[in-house]
């Protein structure tokens, strides 16, 4: 089943459920029920497995279809994307804000959007600022780089702290 971003939601959120069956095959078909994604010593890495295989899967039909699009079976935090997760709705909740109503998710939600906006824009910041120190102009041209290396804190954690300090100017 594949699913369009909402009216109201991010443009860049199409997706779809991919459902897996937990049955054994064989050439009579379907059999019994597997264990291994029940056991907490292999099931984690039996999902690892699954996802890995089926992006495999999805990424060479993407190539012979001649899309340069991919897909990664990786979560944001396996692939270093710092991001502020959000929180599910539900149904209800997501029924609310489909008729325009706030809740109190929706709201948390957008909290979270604004400052993963934030982390993106500082991002980019220090991305220029990093060629800077590195003595790269974008024109291509070289100027000076300092002696001592500047420390940069992850963009991500950057606004996390000023949030806990009490300054949430960002710019």
């Amino acid at each position: 089943m594949t699913n369009a971003p909402g009216k109201q939601g991010d443009e860049r959120n199409h997706y779809a459920h991919i459902l897996m069956t937990t049955r054994r095959m064989d050439a009579e078909g379907l059999g019994a029920k597997t264990r291994e994604l029940d056991d907490k010593n292999t099931g984690g890495q039996e999902v690892r497995h699954i996802r890995e295989y089926a992006a495999a899967v999805i990424n060479a039909a993407l190539e012979r279809a001649g899309l340069d699009e991919r897909v990664d079976h990786r979560s944001f935090k396996d692939r270093g994307i710092e991001r502020v997760p959000s929180e599910h709705l539900g149904v209800e909740a997501a029924a609310m804000e489909r008729r325009g109503e706030k809740t109190g998710r929706g709201d948390r939600n957008r909290e979270v959007s604004e400052r993963n906006q934030r982390i993106e824009a500082l991002q980019a910041e220090s991305s220029e600022l990093a060629e800077a120190i590195a003595g790269v102009r974008k024109d291509g041209s070289t100027q000076t780089t300092p002696t001592e290396s500047t420390p940069f804190q992850s963009p991500a954690r950057l606004v996390l702290a000023r949030q806990k300090s009490g300054n949430r100017s960002l710019g």
